[in-house]
């Protein structure tokens, strides 16, 4: 119930922002803009590293819906001082309904992502911003967020990766 919710919101979002595109069922909504961000990013720093593959993936929205639209599903993997924290890379490429993706996200710009990322050390949602900084789609911004709204008693305020790092394209 919990994806559902969270591919409405980005369905929600993304058909917002871009106004023009109204589903009807059976569309097939699709984000030339996504094709950038697909494919396996790196930030290192000494023993610490995050790699994470990014894939666009078509993503359907069953009845009453009905249709269909591309989003970036990822996977991460993060080691702190050389030591694996979390990984979920062995799930990469899987369809997005299997539900083992840790990242899923949709254009809010040209050159920026926005989207959901699964904290799982500390079993979280959180608002991932992800920014191409370069024209030579070379370089990626990587910014987590703590999501809006209401928490629950004992909600983990920090995170268990960097918050804001540049990723690199491997």
């Amino acid at each position: 119930m919990r994806k559902i919710f969270i591919v409405v919101l980005h369905v929600v979002g993304f058909v917002e922002m871009k106004a023009q595109i109204t589903p009807y069922s059976g569309a097939h909504i699709q984000y030339n803009e996504l094709n950038k961000f697909v494919g396996t990013w790196q930030w290192t720093s000494g023993a610490d590293t995050l790699v994470i593959k990014l894939y666009k993936q078509e993503i359907y929205m069953k009845p009453p819906a009905n249709f269909f639209f591309e989003e970036i599903v990822g996977w991460h993997k993060y080691v702190k001082n050389g030591i694996i924290q979390e990984t979920f890379l062995q799930y990469a490429g899987l369809p997005f309904d299997i539900g083992h993706a840790t990242i899923l996200g949709g254009p809010k710009s040209e050159n920026e992502l926005y989207g959901s990322f699964q904290d799982i050390t500390n079993n979280k949602l959180c608002d991932l911003y992800l920014i191409m900084i370069n024209n030579n789609q070379t370089e990626l911004k990587w910014q987590l967020r703590n999501s809006m709204g209401i928490k629950p008693q004992g909600y983990q305020w920090s995170f268990s990766l960097p918050i804001d790092l540049t990723l690199i394209r491997q």
